[in-house]
């Protein structure tokens, strides 16, 4: 005859729990896809920022040497969008020598280079 108490198989209940396991596993996945893509998001605006902050200090380096906060600022290409050239500071270290400073923004991000520049 047939026994009830013996039967091969899976229950409602452990399938259940089975799913409850692989929803947990799922849902701690998309949440580390969503921080990751943040991540890059965020990582590529520095990277871009520090990109025109270098093209800013080169440009400004390679004009002759004036007095401070007389140099010329390069515009925002158009292909960078939101990102806006904070003016740059020029500061007198000594006879001939300025400290420059650089600032991009885009929203909430920035980045800040410093350079100097010597009177040849």
């Amino acid at each position: 005859m047939f026994s009830t108490r013996n039967q091969d198989g899976y229950s409602l209940i452990e399938t259940a729990v089975a799913m409850a396991v692989f929803a947990l596993v799922g849902i701690m996945l998309l949440g580390t896809l969503a921080i990751s893509a943040r991540s890059v998001i965020i990582n590529d605006k520095l990277s871009r920022a520090e990109t025109l902050a270098r093209a800013q200090m080169e440009y400004i380096q390679s004009q002759p040497y004036t007095t401070p906060n007389s140099y010329l600022v390069l515009p925002v290409p158009s292909d960078f969008n939101g990102f806006v050239y904070d003016s740059p500071i020029v500061t007198p270290v000594a006879d001939g020598l300025q400290m420059i400073t650089v600032r991009v923004l885009n929203g909430n991000t920035s980045f800040t280079l410093e350079g100097y520049k010597v009177n040849r």
